[in-house]
């Protein structure tokens, strides 16, 4: 019986991070899109159904909040869709905005591979949660 694949949409700007959670997150059974502007993942989330959304919220020195835009976008779209919203600045009138738009999570970096991991294992990934990370 062959095993549906997953939908992951990684939102972040840093290169570095983007290569690193794409090969940490992605699996045989797990498909991991990234965008790296908001206007990248509008036209994703737009065109493909996803299982999950890890959005940062600051995409752009231009406009510091964009991820929000990708949180109204997804729930406009895909109201089912779980998003995790990572920042580097944790406020905590702004996680109040993050959760009011409908993130399931919002977590302040730097954030643990494993965190990240469990996370989505707890919406329903296929992460075995208990391998020792690499």
């Amino acid at each position: 019986m062959l095993q549906e694949t997953q939908q992951l949409l990684l939102v972040e700007d840093e290169e570095a991070l983007v290569f690193g959670l794409q090969r940490l997150l992605q699996t045989p059974v797990i498909a991991v899109d990234t965008a790296r502007t908001l206007d990248e993942a509008n036209a994703l989330i737009n065109t493909k159904t996803y299982n999950a959304v890890i959005t940062d919220l600051n995409l752009s020195p231009a406009n510091a909040l964009e991820g929000l835009e990708v949180i109204r976008n997804t729930k406009a779209h895909q109201p089912g869709c779980k998003i995790i919203a990572i920042t580097a600045y944790g406020q905590d009138p702004l996680g109040d905005n993050v959760r009011d738009l409908g993130a399931d999570f919002y977590l302040e970096k730097p954030v643990p591979p494993r965190t990240i991991k469990e996370l989505l294992h707890s919406i329903g990934f296929q992460y075995n949660v208990m391998a020792p990370q690499v």
